[in-house]
């Protein structure tokens, strides 16, 4: 946001649930931590319009006038995430519908219908007040939109709701007609003749409702919740030059979400998370806006790993990995501990509710002494460009698994499948992003695409350039298998892909599993379902299935496309053998592996000259010896480092090299 400082640290803070003794010892308390940010506002509503209409803001431009004479910048939230009591007894009806027709009401969070013509207009009129009255504040340095988006209403069908899926239905089908085609409605009987016709995915007696509606319905509540983010974001736009940003739970698709933002940025709670997710979240939200620098809006400066209290060193681990991953800013939540509410127990902040700092106080210091030691180095160096990239999707992919009917298996996770996929190639020790599916190709030398039922032709456009330039596509498991619609191909098993591929699939089999033997002779077994293929002269076989019926039949190929090769891959398959499978195709496409010792994290970096840098992060508890690429100071404490740097539990390093490295 504001590039003096470069980096911001800070934490939430609700200066109008105390008063103004806790309040001026808050200020000082976040002086003396060097903070230098904080959120405000995002469940302040009753207190922003405490009567329909009346606007009270004149509290919070003192809160900023204090803020702006020590120096702490302050992010404003607008309060939507949380409506008055108010509100819900003037119109009930706005409280979204869950699929067993059950009502929500006063009393939490996220209880109103985004699709709620009152609540949206309710919502712009607090968003216009707070953006008049906060949008010139020299305080602001930026914007949050609501809160975590999604992250407790998932599904509404409530009338608003449901008329608004009918609009919806209509735009993206033009006539029944087509829907009905598109949906092969007549199965059970369930053509429709109007959209008002369409249900939504309420219960059934019996299994579910068309997979296309399940869908479907999924996309169009992401829709909806941008539509009503964005109402806010034009409103903010007009009275404030501030950037504008959300902080996602992953809730919905991040890659629409931020298409209308001017930055990234995410909720990552280390408590709730082992490390391998936590890497794979920097990875995703860093590649959502190229060129900007993301924030971790929301996460804990105390809390428990395998049943412990986060170890010495731990809390400066993850702001470490957050800020070389490309982050900006950190934010804690909260400051001060909640003394009533929900959230009373759970969350320690830095300060308790009597005023005392919590476990996490001197821990969140170390943090500040580190941001400040980064501030100048990340004004130089930046996240290196990454070799690799992990395919994720929202829209073509998690909403068509998202309510466990898409017979993988029976519960498939499709974000863990994916991590363990992004957790291999880590682990093998190569540098990559997590893209979107709609995402343009950059300096990629091989693309991943595990479970992406749906490959839009815009994809595979983007895929069959990087081929004809040289490029490695791994194709699957479970790539291309449905329609746009969450149908089955009617012309090839895996529709357009093959006519792109000149592939022909054999089978696509259901399958607890089935033994297969890897080109290199390593047994392991296919998992899952079991694609099969017919190779074509030229081509190279992966693997063998065993077994029965499929005995002998080529589970995998390698294909020279253009420049490239393309390796399509017919199942899941054992982890060991999953990983010599990846190894051998990054080190065949010129990737640099730098595999690390458990639990040390490898960030590259690189600068405007051309100069690098790896940021390493010791997650462990005992100190670890890193064999380093060559020699280099270590700008953390200044250190002249060899081929081998001894560091810490628990500790970080940031070595530049003194010649150019690969990876």
């Amino acid at each position: 946001m504001s590039q003096h400082p470069f980096l911001r640290l800070g934490s939430a803070w609700y200066p109008e649930l105390w008063e103004e003794k806790a309040i001026a010892e808050d200020l000082t308390r976040m002086t003396e931590l060097g903070f230098n940010s904080v959120r405000l506002g995002d469940f302040a509503w009753s207190c922003l319009e405490p009567e329909p209409g009346r606007y009270e803001t004149d509290w919070l431009l003192r809160i900023l006038d204090r803020l702006h004479r020590i120096g702490i910048g302050a992010i404003m939230c607008t309060p939507t995430a949380s409506i008055p009591a108010w509100m819900l007894a003037t119109y009930p009806e706005l409280g979204f519908v869950d699929r067993n027709g059950h009502r929500f009401g006063a009393g939490g969070r996220q209880a109103a219908d985004y699709c709620n013509p009152d609540f949206q207009r309710m919502s712009r009129g607090i968003t216009e007040a707070m953006a008049a009255a906060f949008g010139r504040h020299p305080a602001v340095i930026g914007w949050q939109v609501d809160n975590e988006l999604g992250g407790h209403q998932k599904v509404s069908v409530s009338p608003a709701a449901l008329a608004g899926w009918a609009q919806w239905l209509e735009r993206r089908y033009s006539s029944i007609a087509e829907l009905n085609r598109a949906w092969g409605t007549d199965v059970w009987s369930n053509r429709y003749h109007s959209f008002a016709q369409v249900p939504g995915p309420v219960p059934l007696p019996t299994y579910c409702h068309n997979h296309s509606l399940h869908t479907e319905y999924r996309r169009y509540m992401n829709d909806m919740a941008i539509a009503f983010q964005r109402q806010q974001v034009e409103i903010i736009r007009r009275h404030s030059d501030a950037p504008i940003t959300h902080n996602s739970e992953d809730s919905l698709d991040e890659w629409d979400l931020t298409r209308d933002l001017d930055l990234a940025s995410h909720d990552c709670y280390a408590r709730y998370m082992p490390l391998p997710s936590i890497i794979h979240r920097m990875d995703c939200i860093r590649s959502l806006k190229p060129g900007r620098r993301f924030w971790v809006m929301e996460t804990d400066a105390e809390g428990a790993i395998d049943g412990q209290l986060f170890p010495n060193g731990w809390t400066a681990n993850f702001a470490m990995l957050a800020y070389t991953s490309g982050a900006e800013g950190v934010s804690y939540w909260p400051w001060r501990n909640l003394r009533t509410g929900s959230e009373i127990c759970g969350h320690d902040g830095l300060l308790y509710a009597c005023g005392r700092p919590t476990t996490g106080f001197e821990p969140a210091k170390g943090v500040s002494e580190l941001r400040r030691k980064l501030d100048c180095l990340l004004q130089r160096f930046s996240p290196a460009p990454a070799p690799v990239a992990c395919i994720r999707s929202e829209r073509n992919g998690h909403f068509n698994y998202i309510e466990r009917i898409a017979g993988l298996r029976p519960n498939f996770d499709y974000r863990a499948s994916l991590e363990a996929h992004h957790h291999d190639v880590a682990e093998l020790g190569a540098w990559r992003d997590v893209l979107y599916d709609q995402a343009e190709l950059t300096s990629q030398r091989v693309v991943m695409s595990p479970y992406l039922p749906y490959t839009s032709p815009d994809f595979l456009a983007r895929m069959r350039a990087h081929l004809d330039a040289g490029g490695t596509w791994v194709v699957g498991p479970y790539t291309g298998y449905l329609t746009a619609h969450h149908t089955n191909h009617t012309t090839a098993l895996l529709g357009e892909l093959e006519s792109m591929l000149g592939l022909e699939t054999r089978c696509f089999v259901p399958i607890t599993s089935v033994p297969l033997v890897m080109a290199d002779g390593l047994e392991t077994e296919a998992l899952m379902h079991a694609m099969a293929f017919t190779p074509r002269p030229g081509d190279e076989p992966l693997a063998t299935y065993g077994g029965d019926r499929i005995a002998g039949w080529c589970w995998g190929i390698r294909r020279h496309i253009g420049r490239g090769s393309v390796y399509v891959l017919g199942s899941e398959i054992g982890k060991t053998a999953r990983r010599t499978l990846f190894r051998s195709i990054l080190i065949r496409a010129g990737v640099p592996l730098h595999p690390m010792p458990c639990r040390v994290i490898r960030v590259p970096q690189q600068d405007a000259q051309g100069r690098n840098a790896w940021a390493l992060v010791n997650a462990n508890r005992t100190p670890v010896r890193i064999e380093l690429p060559a020699s280099g100071t270590d700008e953390l404490t200044g250190a002249r480092v060899g081929r081998q740097l001894d560091l810490a539990g628990n500790c970080n390093a940031f070595v530049v090299f003194d010649q150019p490295i690969q990876g």
